[in-house]
């Protein structure tokens, strides 16, 4: 925006008549400062408004002068002027009975969130002996089963090497008159 458009907006008059906001305020302030041409229209329409007020001004009465004056000088002469004090008006806010009712608060959440995670993991403890206990009982039956697969394994294997041998021959024996049928292989 250049400064004619600034002057032809009016934002010059409303900052003279003090009815702008504060960004407003600071930039009819800096267009002043950059450009002299809106300087001199914002004196331009302060002199204006101060012609207009003073053309058309409402004096007081001439008695309410003298009666403001004549109360200042007796609240002066007799001391009835007080010192006023200032208070402020922050609320007071007790810390630390409100510190310790969080710490009670943060303290019974606490107890039964560790009591819920002590009984989740009571529970998984229990579960896991039982399955570790049957883990151990099948590893026992299998272990047995093992240790006789391996007798039989073995056996078999020095029948194996018996057999291969070549230095053994087979014989052959019949049944004796109790089995004459009987036949086997040494």
């Amino acid at each position: 925006m250049d400064f004619k458009e600034y002057i032809e907006s009016g934002k010059l008059e409303l900052y003279v008549l003090g009815s702008c906001t504060t960004e407003e305020l600071q930039e009819a302030e800096c267009m002043a400062r950059v450009f002299p041409e809106v300087r001199a229209e914002l004196e331009r329409i302060r002199s204006s408004v101060e012609e207009y007020v003073l053309a058309n001004g409402v004096s007081p009465p001439v008695h309410l002068k003298s009666r403001i004056i004549a109360a200042l000088e007796d609240d002066y002469n007799t001391g009835s002027v007080t010192e006023t004090k200032v208070l402020s008006i922050v609320p007071h806010v007790q810390t630390k009975g409100l510190t310790l009712k969080y710490f009670i608060a943060a303290s019974i959440i606490l107890f039964f969130l560790c009591s819920a995670i002590i009984y989740n993991l009571y529970n998984k403890n229990d579960r896991l002996s039982v399955h570790i206990s049957s883990l151990e009982s099948l590893q026992k039956a299998e272990a047995e089963k093992f240790v006789l697969l391996q007798n039989q394994l073995d056996n078999s294997h020095w029948e194996l090497l018996v057999m291969s041998n070549p230095r053994s021959f087979p014989v052959r024996l019949t049944g004796l008159p109790i089995s004459p049928h009987s036949l086997t292989t040494i």
